[in-house]
């Protein structure tokens, strides 16, 4: 009798091991996801920064060339508008350019700077002391922890507002650079009005269809990337098990998106929804593509889980 107690206290501790473990598994792999996501954030705030720098670099360049490359010598009417409007147009062309390129290099050498101080081993260690604590303290509906601090939150807070300055100024130089072009044209070809109306013509033409597309890009453009998201989301079903941000997401039913009770919405998975609403900041679960039972759903977690687990769920499945 001794030793079959001794043979299931044993066989207790084993499993309650096991869970301690495959909880630890799934905090770790957790922090992997935060840790790839805070760089797939910081490579392409790096790659948006070296496109608009460099392409404002080049415009404000062959703006500056030209300008030192004019000759207008045999410019008769030089008391005029047309000279002093070559120069403003001139000077807004590179001045705006050279502004967004210079917040554009301070800014990515920011980010390169500050991108890691988010998947440092503190971060690390913070965070997963957090998940061991969600582990215990685990109630049905709650969502696994998020990392307090991120470079998605930074980019919002200290360098959203100025990307924005440095795209609008960049946006702004373009119908500069056309509005230099055509008054050039106009001293250029003084002696032929048809040659001078046709440049600016051209550049007219240009720059309407410059603003077509700037409308209709800036806007995606500069939509945060979280609201963007949150907005096309649909509420995960909740299995009762901890780390369960991985499972199939619920189904919305027709009439769901139009404002009806979200304990209306049924899923494939489970019976409980949690809204996003109550989701903390910062959590962003996955999808898995690959179809998931009934019978499974309950149990699958991103490793085997262990016969205490399993017995919790037993337990829990009542009050769900």
């Amino acid at each position: 009798m001794d030793e079959r107690l001794v043979e299931a206290a044993q066989a207790l501790l084993t499993g309650y091991d096991t869970a301690l473990s495959r909880h630890l598994d799934n905090a770790r792999v957790l922090w992997a996801r935060v840790f790839e996501r805070n760089r797939r954030d910081v490579e392409e705030k790096s790659e948006q920064l070296k496109a608009l720098g460099n392409m404002a670099a080049l415009i404000a360049g062959f703006s500056l060339a030209a300008f030192m490359q004019f000759d207008w010598t045999g410019f008769v009417d030089t008391t005029g508008a047309l000279l002093p409007l070559f120069g403003l147009t001139m000077a807004l062309t590179v001045g705006f350019n050279m502004i967004a390129v210079i917040i554009c290099t301070l800014m990515l050498v920011s980010i390169i700077k500050t991108g890691q101080r988010y998947t440092s081993d503190e971060e690390e260690a913070e965070f997963m002391a957090r998940a061991r604590d969600f582990a215990l303290t685990y109630r049905p509906g709650m969502r696994p922890p998020a990392p307090h601090r991120s470079f998605a939150a930074h980019w919002n807070t200290r360098c959203e507002t100025s990307w924005r300055r440095a795209f609008t100024l960049f946006g702004l130089s373009i119908p500069a650079c056309f509005a230099n072009l055509a008054v050039a044209a106009w001293i250029k070809f003084d002696s032929s009005v048809p040659a001078a109306a046709i440049v600016t013509a051209i550049m007219l033409l240009s720059a309407a269809a410059v603003a077509w597309h700037h409308r209709k890009w800036t806007a995606h453009i500069l939509t945060k990337d979280r609201l963007a998201q949150g907005a096309e989301r649909i509420p995960l079903v909740s299995s009762g098990l901890p780390f369960d941000w991985h499972l199939k997401p619920a189904t919305l039913p027709r009439g769901a998106a139009n404002g009806n009770d979200p304990s209306q919405w049924g899923g494939s998975v489970g019976d409980g929804v949690s809204q996003s609403a109550s989701e903390p900041r910062g959590a962003w679960p996955l999808r898995s593509s690959a179809p998931t039972s009934q019978s499974q759903s309950h149990v699958a977690l991103a490793h085997p889980t262990s016969q205490v687990d399993i017995d919790m769920q037993a337990r829990l499945a009542p009050s769900r």
